[in-house]
């Protein structure tokens, strides 16, 4: 899980800005390496910065839910931090980012002025349900990032093994179209498989008879066997309609 929220790092970026620019607050974002991520306050921010161990995003990697510091000089969390003498949040509220039940970083929403201060301790609970919703969003949208790539990962292979069967493969659409074809029935009919994707399946077999043509891409779950003349040769055809 380590180092996600990097993968998204423009993403987040942009997000900051425009929570920002709305609430008037600042945004920080801080991954489960402890880089920054994201800093409202500044205009650029450089993959060397990290921050020291036993800060507070540290000590929520561990788990637990999210924290309201009223002030950094006085938070429990607080008093360990390397920072603490430097620190140049009045008040935050901070949330962990949650991947499948893993932190992998924290939101937080920052006062960094006295009157910043009391207007986040004033809305606090408002204010808190937007970082929640918002580091809840960032979870999902890395879930969903991951999902897509494993599913991409997962057809390129299944397209590998499909290509090294000897029996001929011919996958069709409910409207009677090439979905894939292996590389043994492209042999075998002499075919070009990428041109063929997408025609009808009766410019493979243009003899195909009405019924069984039908057949194919009826959309009703049957199994068929049947054998089809061309080009004098007999092919048997086998599958299943799903």
């Amino acid at each position: 899980m380590m180092g996600k929220l990097r993968d998204i790092q423009s993403f987040v970026k942009q997000m900051a800005e425009a929570l920002a620019t709305e609430l008037e607050f600042e945004i920080l974002v801080i991954d489960d390496e402890l880089n920054l991520i994201a800093d409202t306050k500044r205009l650029e921010v450089t993959a060397q910065e990290v921050f020291p161990q036993g800060c507070l995003t540290d000590q929520m990697l561990d788990g637990g839910s999210y924290v309201i510091v009223e002030d950094p000089m006085l938070y429990p969390a607080c008093q360990n931090c390397p920072n603490r003498n430097h620190c140049r949040e009045k008040a935050a509220i901070v949330y962990p980012i949650r991947v499948e039940g893993h932190t992998i970083g924290t939101l937080g929403l920052c006062a960094r002025s006295t009157a910043q201060r009391e207007r986040l301790l004033r809305k606090v609970d408002q204010l808190s349900k937007v970082v929640d919703h918002l580091s809840v969003m960032l979870g999902k949208m890395i879930n969903e990032k991951e999902a897509s790539e494993r599913a991409i990962v997962t057809a390129k292979q299944l397209e590998t093994v499909i290509n090294t069967i000897h029996e001929g493969i011919i996958a069709v659409d409910r409207a009677g179209r090439v979905e894939r074809i292996n590389n043994s029935a492209a042999q075998f009919l002499f075919i070009n498989g990428p041109e063929i994707t997408g025609a009808p399946i009766t410019e493979i077999f243009p003899g195909l008879s009405l019924e069984k043509s039908e057949l194919l891409h009826s959309g009703n779950q049957q199994n068929f066997n049947f054998n089809f003349r061309s080009r004098k040769k007999t092919i048997q055809l086998m599958g299943n309609v799903t």
